[in-house]
């Protein structure tokens, strides 16, 4: 006689809770990197309410205040009015860029010291930000005002700038190509069996909740500090530091790296953080030019000749060598790069003690040109809009024939 088989019945599994819902909706937003076109239309839209406010985004106003203090303690005489730099706007600005990626990476539960493999690594940090901090003098501007701002604010300066980032980022990755090949061949550079981001994975198993606690503690100090300012009527401050906080905020979230945006052309041919930066640009040029249109902002122009092109050049060189633009750099050291570091230091004191040899010189910069005086409201938005599409078709091209190679 056969004895039948006994029947297995489903055991009901518990239905998740309210807080696993929330937990898991937190991850995705808190826990996952944004794609860089979403991160590229914040960018833009902040920088346009920004400009709405009082002055378009900019960075290196708070790295040459810094600088200036830093080279007045050693007896050498700076350009700049010294004011103590938590009642400057460009610093405290810098700032709070600083803390936002900071709260940012804190609630992503990512945040780790990252020491570069080789401590040759933190002399080219320096030496990366001692040309970021002297091209962004001489352009003037960075990547950030100077580009993002300038070309966004249809000033001729921006888009010629934007050849000498080029040209700059592209002598920077032949120079770090060269270096790898030397570094491997003598074997100085080990490979790790362990994958990239296995450690920070097993962090989050063994201490999920601890970083966004952490990070609930900040954004509370910051949120102080900003009372602190708008009780004592300093409310320019407190606006200047939100904008930081906003946009250190986006960057880590996004990793929206603009010296990977350059340099992805020449080496992976990747286009997603460029095709996200060109949005930003886009929103930031639309929402300016409406501003100025409207007699709401006066237009915002840098002066423009031969120091731009090669400002441009110094500063593309100086952000690959560095491993970070004036913007990466701070929201790189709020996760913890030592490396960006150095290259912070390298900045503010190459951008104080350049100008205060420019103006030993008696250096003068060229005219500021804005393309709407030369071709009007419709000419000069064909040409900043023009400028974005090749630029865009470029991108889309060299992706392609890179996927192709390989």
């Amino acid at each position: 006689m056969v004895t039948p088989s006994p029947v297995l019945l489903p055991v009901a599994q518990p239905k998740p809770g309210f807080g696993h819902y929330l937990a898991e909706g937190y991850w995705k937003v808190f826990g996952r990197e944004w794609p860089p076109w979403f991160g590229g239309l914040l960018l833009g839209l902040t920088n346009f309410a920004m400009f709405a406010y009082a002055a378009p985004w900019y960075i290196y106003g708070g790295f040459h205040q810094a600088g200036s203090w830093l080279i007045s303690f050693v007896g050498i005489e700076p350009t700049a009015v010294l004011i103590p730099v938590w009642l400057h706007t460009g610093w405290l600005h810098d700032a709070a860029i600083l803390l936002g990626a900071f709260i940012a990476v804190l609630m992503a539960n990512n945040f780790r010291i990252r020491m570069p493999q080789r401590r040759l690594r933190l002399v080219e940090g320096f030496v990366g930000g001692l040309l970021m901090g002297v091209g962004a003098i001489l352009a003037p501007g960075s990547n950030i005002g100077g580009f993002f701002s300038a070309v966004s604010g249809l000033s001729l300066s921006g888009f010629v700038i934007f050849f000498g980032l080029v040209g700059g980022v592209y002598a920077g990755v032949l120079l770090v190509r060269w270096r790898l090949r030397r570094e491997t061949k003598s074997g100085a550079v080990r490979i790790y069996e362990r994958r990239p981001g296995q450690a920070v994975i097993e962090a989050k198993v063994r201490h999920r909740r601890r970083q966004p606690i952490i990070a609930v503690l900040v954004l509370l100090i910051a949120i102080a500090i900003l009372e602190i300012f708008v009780t004592r009527g300093e409310t320019n401050l407190a606006v200047f530091m939100l904008f930081g906080l906003t946009f250190g905020f986006i960057l880590q979230r996004s990793g929206f790296c603009m010296t990977a945006s350059f340099s992805d052309m020449f080496t992976t041919g990747g286009g997603r953080l460029a095709r996200g930066l060109i949005i930003a640009i886009a929103v930031a040029m639309l929402g300016f030019s409406i501003l100025v249109y409207a007699g709401i902002r006066e237009p915002f122009v840098l002066p423009v000749h031969w120091h731009t092109l090669v400002g441009g050049w110094l500063f593309g060189l100086g952000m690959v060598v560095a491993g970070g633009c004036a913007a990466g750099t701070l929201f790189r050291i709020g996760e913890g790069s030592v490396q960006l570091m150095f290259a912070l230091f390298g900045a503010i004191l190459g951008a104080a003690l350049f100008t205060v040899f420019l103006s030993t010189m008696e250096f003068e910069m060229g005219p500021s040109i804005w393309l709407v005086d030369s071709l009007g409201w419709q000419g000069a938005l064909l040409v900043g809009f023009a400028f974005l599409g090749v630029w865009f078709l470029i991108v889309q091209w060299n992706e392609m024939r890179m996927k192709r190679t390989r």
